[in-house]
C-alpha cells in the first residue's frame, strides 16, 4: 500500500531520531567520538539512546499499523517504560536519589568538566515523560476513535511547546551558550540528545495532521493558505535576525553593519517575492472559491425554481408547522382543499376549535391528536392518517389523508417544525360511506327475510307435525273401528 506524504514524514523523522540515537550510542565505542559538537560538551547518554531507539521504534510501529489496534499496544508499553524512566529520573534529581537504577545498567564513565557522563539529564526525563504523554493521547484516541476538544489542544500544545523547547537547547549549542552548563550539580542536555528531541517531537506532530495545530496550518481556508506562508517567512526572519550577530562575531574582518544591512536586504526581497507569490495565489484561490459558489448560488436559485414549481402545482396539499404547531406556510393545493387563503391560515394552530376536525369514525378530533401535533409530541413522522375537515367554502367536510413529517436541526433532539402533505378523497370517502350504508341496509333486508322466513319454516313444522298426529290418529281409529265391526255379530 502506498503511503501518504505525512505518513513518510512521520517514518523519516522517527528514522532520524533512531539514527541519532545510534550515533549517540557509537561515541562511546573506541575510537568514535560522534556525539558531541565540542569536546567541552558532554554526549548523548546511552539510557538516553535507548530511550531514544525504544520511542521511535513505538511511532514506527503506530504508524505502520495505526489502523489495527494490535500495533498499539506494543507502541503503548515501549513508551511507558520511556515514560517511566523519565519520570523517575527527573523526579530523582528533585530528591537528590537515583530512582531509576541507570546505574546499574550503565556503567559509570566519570566526568567531563565536573559534569558525569553517561547520565541521563532531568531535563531529558522531563522531556520524555511529557512526550510520552503526547504519544499515550494520540493511541488512545486513535483507538476510541472519538474527538476531544480539550484532548486535542492539549497534546497540540504540549507537543509545539516541546519542538520549540528542543529547538531553543539546540540553538544554544549554536551560538556558544549551551543551557544548564552554568548551574550547579544538573546534568545539561547533550546537543545530540536537543537534536533527537527536534525530530521526535515533528514526528509526534505529523501523528497529529488532522489535529491542532496542523490543521490551522493545512486546512483549506484563507487561514491556512496565509500560515503556510507567512509562518515560514516569520520564522526565517527571526533566524535571520539572530544568525547575523553570530555571523558577525566569526568573521572579525567583515564590517557588521554590512553583514546586517546584508542580511536584511535578502530577507526583504524573499519577503517581497513570497508577498506576491501569496498575494497572486489567495487571489487565484479566491477567484475560483468566488467562481464556484457563483455557480452554487445559480444551481441553488435554479433548484429552488423547480422546488416551488412543484410547491405551487402538486395536486398534494402540503402545511408547514412551527415548533408550537402554527401555520407558517402552505401551498395553493392546500388552500383549495381547505377552503382557506394562506393569510387566513397563517398563525393558527392544529388546536383551533374552527377545523371541526373529525376523526375516520366522524368522532370529534381534539387539536393535539392532529397528526402534526402527534409527530411533534413524539419526534416521528405519522403516516396515513385519516381525518375530515370542515371547508368553510363548500360548507361541507372534506376527507383527507395526511403524512406528518417532523424536521430538526442538526444536533438537536426537538423538531424545529414540520410538514404536512395530504390528499383528498372526499368523493372516494362518500362513496365508500354509501357503499356501507347500502351494505348495512342489505345486510338487515337479508336478516329480515330471514326472520320471515324461520317464522314461515316453523309455522310449516308446526302444521306438518300436527297433520301427522291427526292422520296417526284417524288410522288408529278406523283400525279400531274395524275391530269393533269383527267383535260385532
Amino acid at each position: 500500500m502506498r503511503k501518504s506524504k505525512w505518513e513518510t514524514g512521520t517514518l523519516v523523522a522517527a528514522a532520524a531520531v533512531i539514527i541519532t540515537a545510534l550515533v549517540g550510542l557509537a561515541g562511546y565505542l573506541p575510537g568514535f567520538n560522534l556525539n558531541s559538537v565540542d569536546k567541552g560538551y558532554i554526549p548523548m547518554a546511552p539510557s538516553t539512546a535507548l530511550a531514544f531507539i525504544l520511542f521511535g521504534i513505538a511511532v514506527l510501529l503506530f504508524n505502520y499499523g495505526h489502523a489495527k489496534k494490535n500495533y498499539a499496544i506494543p507502541s503503548l508499553l515501549a513508551v511507558f517504560l520511556v515514560l517511566l524512566f523519565g519520570i523517575l529520573d527527573f523526579i530523582g534529581f528533585i530528591v537528590n536519589t537515583e530512582l531509576n537504577f541507570e546505574s546499574l545498567f550503565v556503567p559509570d564513565a566519570g566526568t567531563l568538566n565536573g559534569i558525569p557522563i553517561a547520565r541521563m539529564s532531568p531535563a531529558t526525563g522531563a522531556m520524555f515523560f511529557l512526550a510520552g504523554i503526547v504519544f499515550i493521547f494520540i493511541v488512545l484516541c486513535k483507538i476510541v476513535g472519538r474527538y476531544n476538544k480539550i484532548v486535542d489542544y492539549l497534546r497540540g500544545t504540549l507537543s509545539f511547546l516541546l519542538l520549540m523547547i528542543s529547538l531553543v537547547f539546540c540553538l544554544a549549542y549554536f551560538y556558544g551558550s549551551p543551557l544548564l552548563y552554568s548551574v550547579t550539580d544538573v546534568i545539561p542536555m547533550a546537543f545530540s540528545t536537543a537534536f533527537g528531541f527536534v525530530f521526535l517531537m515533528l514526528a509526534l506532530l505529523s501523528l497529529q495532521k488532522n489535529y491542532f495545530p496542523l490543521r490551522l496550518l493545512f486546512e483549506f481556508s484563507t487561514r491556512g493558505y496565509l500560515l503556510r506562508y507567512i509562518l515560514p517567512l516569520a520564522i526565517i526572519s527571526v533566524f535571520m535576525g539572530g544568525f547575523g550577530p553570530m555571523v558577525s562575531g566569526q568573521f572579525q574582518n567583515f564590517n557588521p553593519a554590512l553583514i546586517s544591512a546584508l542580511l536584511s536586504v535578502v530577507v526583504l526581497i524573499a519577503a517581497v517575492i513570497i508577498t506576491l507569490y501569496i498575494s497572486n495565489y489567495i487571489g487565484v484561490e479566491i477567484d475560483k472559491k468566488n467562481a464556484v459558489i457563483e455557480q452554487s448560488n445559480q444551481a441553488l436559485i435554479e433548484s429552488e425554481q423547480q422546488y416551488r414549481t412543484l410547491f405551487e402545482t402538486m395536486a398534494q396539499g402540503v402545511v408547514y408547522q412551527n415548533a408550537e404547531g402554527e401555520i407558517v406556510a402552505a401551498n395553493p393545493a392546500a388552500e383549495q382543499i381547505l377552503g382557506l387563503s394562506l393569510e387566513q391560515m397563517k398563525g393558527r394552530k392544529s388546536i383551533d376549535p374552527r377545523w371541526k376536525a373529525v376523526d375516520r369514525d366522524k368522532k370529534e378530533l381534539p387539536g393535539e391528536e392532529h397528526p402534526a401535533m402527534l409527530a411533534l409530541r413524539n419526534c416521528s413522522k405519522v403516516e396515513n392518517f385519516v381525518q375530515g375537515i370542515f371547508n368553510p367554502k363548500i360548507n361541507d367536510y372534506v376527507w383527507i389523508i395526511v403524512n406528518s413529517i417532523p424536521q430538526f436541526k442538526p444536533g438537536s433532539l426537538k423538531p424545529h417544525q414540520v410538514y404536512s402533505t395530504f390528499l383528498e378523497f372526499t368523493k372516494r370517502k362518500k362513496t365508500e360511506d354509501e357503499l356501507i350504508e347500502l351494505k348495512n341496509s342489505l345486510e338487515k333486508q337479508v336478516d329480515e327475510k330471514t326472520l320471515e322466513l324461520k317464522t314461515r319454516i316453523d309455522e310449516l313444522e308446526h302444521f306438518h307435525d300436527v297433520t301427522i298426529e291427526r292422520e296417526i290418529r284417524m288410522e288408529e281409529l278406523r283400525k279400531e273401528i274395524e275391530s269393533l265391526k269383527r267383535k260385532t255379530p
